[in-house]
């Protein structure tokens, strides 16, 4: 809800808090590093992206793919 209402800071905060209580809920780390992405803080979200590539490879793809969305289109368009 936080996302969608933009408020993307006060997402990166409770989903942090959130994490501390469940650090294994692979959706909550996706969720947390879309929201720093949106916050324009790449660097956390690729945190985010490290824990996941070790626990939900098609999860960490996903984020994968929405992190360098705009490098994938443009090499798509280079070739």
């Amino acid at each position: 809800a936080l996302l969608e209402m933009r408020r993307f800071k006060q997402a990166v905060s409770v989903l942090h808090r959130a994490l501390k209580l469940e650090p294994n809920n692979e959706m909550m780390r996706y969720n947390l590093a879309i929201a720093q992405l949106a916050d324009k803080d790449k660097n956390s979200a690729l945190i985010q992206y490290s824990f996941l590539k070790k626990t939900n490879a098609d999860l960490a793809q996903k984020l994968f793919e929405t992190i360098y969305k705009d490098k994938l289109i443009s090499a798509k368009v280079s070739n």
